[in-house]
């Protein structure tokens, strides 16, 4: 014969096992998320979202002359600083593929193709103000390929 008292309780331990596997499946879920959430906080801290920022030491022309490479949608140095009426001799390598060195705010706009010469390239800085230098070749300034000049 059937003793219901026995199957009432076999059903209640059964569900209750069951439910323990579904509250420890949802906190492991739960665990998780939160790992996966955490990784994808920091990795979005450390990025700059694909875009390359000056460095935050200027660099200055020595004797008049100062090396630039673009590269990898980025200028080396990404910050130049020069005095008003100082005339620097630029020394400009691309290290990939045709990019430009240039200042709307400065009347330059150079083409600096891929090279094992450097294009050799003069200008005085009269007018002081910080200027925007950027390659002007379709999807660079997007990729990041931005840099400064600072005139004083």
């Amino acid at each position: 014969m059937l003793d219901v008292g026995r199957v009432i309780e076999l059903v209640r331990v059964t569900a209750s096992k069951r439910n323990l596997y579904a509250i420890e499946k949802v906190r492991y879920r739960g665990a998780v998320c939160a790992g996966l959430l955490s990784l994808l906080l920091v990795l979005t801290a450390c990025s700059t979202g694909g875009r390359q920022e000056p460095t935050a030491t200027p660099s200055s022309a020595i004797d008049g002359t100062i090396s630039v490479t673009l590269k990898n949608s980025e200028f080396q140095p990404g910050l130049l600083r020069f005095s008003q009426g100082e005339s620097v001799k630029f020394l400009l390598n691309s290290a990939d593929e045709v990019h430009t060195f240039s200042v709307e705010g400065l009347g330059l706009s150079w083409v600096v193709p891929r090279s094992a010469q450097p294009v050799v390239q003069e200008f005085t800085f009269d007018k002081p103000g910080r200027y925007e230098l950027v390659c002007v070749i379709a999807g660079h300034k997007a990729d990041g390929m931005v840099g400064e000049i600072i005139v004083e």
